[in-house]
């Protein structure tokens, strides 16, 4: 039998800020957390953690912020991940799927 998905009922989030090149800026990361933050306002959430890789492309599996991430999610029962858009965590179907 199928273990069914449970939510944590809390308002906790966390929050995860990647821009992948050197092309880009740090800007980009101080964008993003602006709106997480906004969005987490506007919604009643808290956010208990952020993780930011700079400069390293979405292709990569090892990013260190990413993989911080995904070992501590266990750990810090938040509700709700956060990100600006979808593919700030990945594009690959893959890693996607990994990280749910």
């Amino acid at each position: 039998m199928a273990k069914s998905f449970k939510q944590n009922n809390n308002n906790y989030a966390i929050a995860y800020y990647r821009f992948s090149s050197h092309a880009q800026n740090e800007a980009s990361i101080d964008q993003q957390r602006e709106q997480a933050v906004l969005y987490a306002q506007n919604h009643g959430l808290t956010i208990i953690k952020e993780y930011t890789d700079e400069a390293i492309s979405v292709t990569r599996e090892d990013r260190p912020g990413f993989q911080l991430m995904l070992s501590e999610v266990g750990k810090l029962k938040q509700a709700v991940l956060i990100l600006w858009k979808t593919d700030r965590l990945g594009r690959d179907r893959y890693i996607l799927s990994m990280a749910k």
